[in-house]
């Protein structure tokens, strides 16, 4: 049987196909309201690898297991936004005020709604309005079948599902003969890369039939932006479809968010940051700190006075890093370190470091204070002391070659982050600069020179992603759940080193595997006797959030099968102190999240 689709493009594949009379052109008008998921439209479950389906199911029962399977294909319910707005931090109302304007400029504000979360504050949730347009009650009847259709990639169909629209690169392929304004339907396929195989971007598919076999995944009609030609012509780029209806309500974060006033980030995460419990004047190690959600959040708590020490591997994704920081508005107090964190004080956690590049002086001057060498000679060290004691008295800031001298003799130089005179800005916090401060590139050398000096660390670890949500492909095996909390153990090893006595340490994933939470956490109260289990729960603004659940108790299965099977947490009282974000569970207001786990330790004072 052949393939159901030419591989034509452009001009040559319209032509074959309306001679093929696949197709007639539909009218660029549309039916209203929610689309239906029918007979033939259900969203299919990805298929997940036999050992790990196995090994959850046995881990969580079956019924659970079905429950958030099903789950981690769709969206969450909610869409929760994290203020950043400068110069200072916002209530969740003043945020909710701003998303509520943006989405009535948008033309969205009829179908969604925002509302703050008086828990964790500057933290707002938008949520579709029920019976609202283009999400009603009745759904009408599905596109007729002479619809013309365009297939995105399983990335992209995952995008569309959380409020954006189909993008031009996205496209895959479309039915013959289609013209900007036409009626179309959206459909994504569920290859975890690419098409199905045979497939190549620029096809032409045959009909809505072949379409409905290739792409299984059907996400709304909409009105078609841009022609064939201009969709797979070279630099193809902008909105593909302009969807009047979705299978899914989700807000366009584009529209609903104002550049600058927040990010969108899910509630777990910013249960994670909130966790972390920075303090102002902190020393913050976040490992694994990329794309910098986290570490913005982080650094946003500082309040102007401390570090966030933002480590990654890449030079690409750090300087994607540093531009969000510098958006946050809290560029002065964030320094981004190219580093294996796996490396940063010897493979066994202590001895010799491994490679970390800090900020080249040549590419950012301020990074000049983290290379002066420490004071050598009595003299210098007391002129040390003596700006150091200064800038502690009248918060004035240190000059670069001061805050080196004074954090390299082992001073306290975090008042030198502090604002001159007369320029505080909301909240007492300091005005921000494109760059780190001078003192805050000092504190930054001076933690990482040794271990044991940070007073926070953030372990948001790679992982699988097992929690994360919608997945419309699922090619995660059980041996990547193995070799995944084993990389989380090497890193493990270094946030204990880098840990001062007395610090917190909050360890995170967006798996839900076991191996790579409970697992990890059983492996750290054993090999740490200087590691104490605390609550997880963030600190908002009236204490303690109880948000997700316990986490499990006893031993599982090996992941994969076979050895003598994995520990989890002892009994329920350490349970109840970690939070394990369920993604088949109502969270707050709810709402659902995707799956997330978070720990947090204490380093016992030595002696």
């Amino acid at each position: 049987m052949g393939i159901p689709f030419s591989r034509r493009r452009r001009r040559g594949g319209e032509a074959a196909g309306a001679a093929a009379g696949a197709v007639r052109r539909p009218s660029s008008s549309a039916s209203g309201g929610a689309l239906p998921r029918g007979e033939g439209e259900q969203r299919p479950c990805p298929a997940w690898d036999p050992p790990l389906e196995a090994y959850l199911s046995t881990c969580f029962g079956p019924p659970a297991w079905a429950a958030m399977k099903a789950a981690l294909a769709v969206p969450p319910a909610a869409t929760c936004v994290r203020s950043t707005a400068a110069p200072g931090p916002v209530t969740g109302g003043e945020l909710t005020a701003l998303l509520a304007a943006a989405g009535a400029a948008s033309g969205e504000g009829a179908a969604f709604s925002a509302a703050p979360l008086p828990s964790l504050p500057g933290v707002a949730l938008i949520r579709a309005n029920q019976g609202a347009p283009p999400h009603g009650p009745d759904p009408p009847p599905p596109p007729p079948p002479t619809a013309g259709v365009v297939i995105v990639s399983r990335a992209a169909g995952e995008a569309v599902l959380l409020g954006a629209p189909p993008f031009a690169p996205g496209v895959l392929a479309t039915t013959p003969g289609l013209c900007a304004g036409d009626a179309v339907a959206v459909r994504a396929v569920t290859s975890p890369k690419g098409g199905p195989p045979g497939m190549t971007r620029g096809c032409v598919v045959a009909d809505a039939g072949a379409a409905a076999r290739l792409a299984p995944v059907f996400l709304g009609t909409g009105e078609l932006v841009q022609p064939r030609a201009a969709l797979f012509g070279r630099g193809g780029t902008g909105p593909a479809v302009h969807l009047t209806h979705r299978v899914h309500p989700a807000p366009s974060a584009a529209a609903w968010v104002p550049r600058g006033a927040g990010i969108v980030q899910h509630l777990a995460s910013c249960c994670a940051a909130a966790a972390v419990g920075v303090v102002e004047g902190g020393v913050v190690l976040d490992m694994c700190a990329a794309p910098g959600a986290k570490a913005t959040a982080l650094a946003a708590a500082l309040r102007g006075r401390g570090v966030v020490v933002a480590l990654d591997k890449s030079r690409p994704r750090l300087a994607r890093l540093e531009a969000l920081a510098v958006e946050a508005g809290v560029g002065d107090v964030l320094v981004a370190v190219r580093a294996d964190a796996t490396r940063l004080f010897g493979g066994g956690g202590g001895g010799e470091g491994g490679r970390v590049v800090l900020p080249d002086p040549k590419r950012r001057p301020w990074a000049a204070a983290a290379a002066a060498p420490p004071p050598n000679n009595p003299r210098a060290l007391a002129r040390a002391q003596r700006k150091a004691a200064l800038a502690a008295s009248s918060g004035q800031r240190l000059s670069a070659k001061a805050a080196a001298d004074a954090a390299a003799a082992g001073l306290d130089v975090s008042a030198g982050v502090g604002p001159a005179a007369g320029r505080e800005r909301r909240g007492g916090a300091p005005p921000t600069s494109q760059h780190p401060s001078p003192a805050a590139a000092a504190l930054a050398a001076a933690a990482l020179a040794a271990p044991a000096r940070f007073t926070h660390v953030l372990l948001d670890a790679p992982c699988t992603g097992l929690g994360l949500r919608p997945r419309l492909a699922q090619p995660t095996t059980a041996a990547d759940v193995s070799r995944a909390a084993s990389y989380q153990r090497a890193l493990f090893r270094q946030a204990v080193a880098a840990l001062a006595a007395g610090g917190t340490l909050v360890y995170s994933t967006c798996s839900i595997a076991p191996a790579e939470n409970e697992g990890v956490v059983a492996f750290a109260l054993a090999a740490f006797s200087c590691l104490t289990l605390v609550d997880a729960s963030p600190v908002g603004g009236d204490g303690r959030v109880r948000l997700g659940g316990p986490g499990l108790v006893g031993s599982g299965p090996a992941v994969g099968g076979g050895g003598a099977g994995e520990q989890w947490l002892p009994d329920a009282a350490a349970a109840a102190l970690v939070r394990r974000f369920n993604p088949a569970s109502p969270g707050l207001a709810g709402g659902d999240t995707i799956g997330f786990f978070i720990a947090k330790f204490r380093k016992q004072e030595e002696g």
